[in-house]
């Protein structure tokens, strides 16, 4: 899961929750690495709608608030995926909700310029 550099993009490896405890049992795993962009494994496994793997990272200590080179966190991305049911755990995880991409856009605003009012 953690990102790779393959030809400048990000990989994702997984969504398993099994193959991620794997790699962590590893110490010299990064967990918080990021690629190029900016991109973390919470990143990802929120674009990927990956519940479990975002539980199972926020609990060993992954950097939840990593924004990539736009600012965007895992919950801008979430909204912008119109993905509630990942919007849905990152707030039950306490995730903060004013946090603004570097346009200046919360996911709040995001979600509503989508038109996704469950979300709002």
């Amino acid at each position: 899961m953690w990102p790779q550099h393959t030809d400048g993009k990000a990989v994702l490896i997984t969504d398993s929750t099994d193959f991620v405890e794997l790699m962590l049992q590893n110490e010299s795993i990064d967990i918080n690495r990021t690629d190029k962009y900016g991109v973390n494994a919470f990143w990802i496994a929120a674009f990927s709608g990956s519940i479990d793997v975002l539980k199972l990272l926020a609990g060993r200590g992954v950097n939840v608030l990593s924004q990539n080179q736009n600012g965007t966190n895992a919950l801008h991305i979430a909204a912008k995926r119109n993905n509630s049911s990942v919007v849905k755990a990152l707030l039950d995880m306490g995730f903060p909700v004013d946090i603004t991409k570097l346009n200046g856009i919360t996911a709040l605003g995001i979600a509503a310029l989508r038109g996704n009012l469950k979300m709002c």
